[in-house]
């Protein structure tokens, strides 16, 4: 039995607020090979004709979809909350404190995404500018976001779950790594699932059904 998982804070990446010093030698000697993701998406976008519509109209659909989920508490058995407290001092807006300055401290519990927003529409991810090329497709509100998070699953043997008397919710048959151009770094999958399908002895039109 093992228990694997994973975390990511994007919210303590700098993000080009600390002074960035990259190697000149990166520059010039891999022309075309160094790109921010952003610019990654860019060139999937006009490779495979994805259209500012398509693009808008799939991120609407996402949202849609996840705070249809979080209303019907779809991950509500999954979900851990985590107590969080946040200590700051009170902003006094320019004016002097007669000693010295008190920290206030909030604690509130975070028990769900705070990402997908049901105000979103086609209407206002239309008046949002491309946030990486002039005529791009890619901006704020069709990409993803900067967004702190934590998963981990438990997995064991047959003969283990049925000695625990579990049932289990999904069966882990076999993975596969795949390599991508680095100017297409988001498209990896597609590289990927056709080997851990091929892998596992299914076909991509099996999958997802009952």
């Amino acid at each position: 039995m093992i228990v694997a998982g994973g975390t990511e804070s994007m919210s303590l990446v700098p993000m080009g607020g600390n002074k960035i010093s990259p190697n000149p030698w990166l520059g010039g000697s891999l022309s075309g090979r160094v790109y921010q993701y952003g610019a990654r998406d860019e060139n999937i976008a006009r490779k495979f004709g994805i259209s500012r519509e398509h693009a808008d109209q799939f991120a609407v659909d996402s949202h849609r979809k996840a705070v249809a989920a979080i209303a019907a508490d779809k991950f509500k058995d999954e979900t851990v909350a985590v107590e969080v407290k946040i200590t700051s001092l009170p902003n006094g807006n320019g004016v002097k404190s007669k000693g010295p300055a008190k920290t206030a401290t909030q604690t509130f519990s975070f028990d769900r995404d705070e990402l997908p927003r049901p105000e979103t529409s086609m209407e206002v991810l239309a008046g949002l500018k491309p946030a990486f090329h002039l005529k791009g497709t890619v901006t704020a509100g069709n990409s993803s976001p900067m967004s702190d998070g934590a998963a981990a699953v438990v997995i064991m043997s047959d003969a283990k779950a049925t000695q625990l008397g579990l049932k289990p919710q999904v069966r882990f048959i076999s993975y596969a790594t795949a390599g991508c151009p680095p100017e297409e770094l988001g498209i990896g999958p597609v590289y990927a699932i056709p080997k851990a399908l091929k892998l596992a002895g299914l076909v991509a039109w099996r999958c997802g059904g009952d």
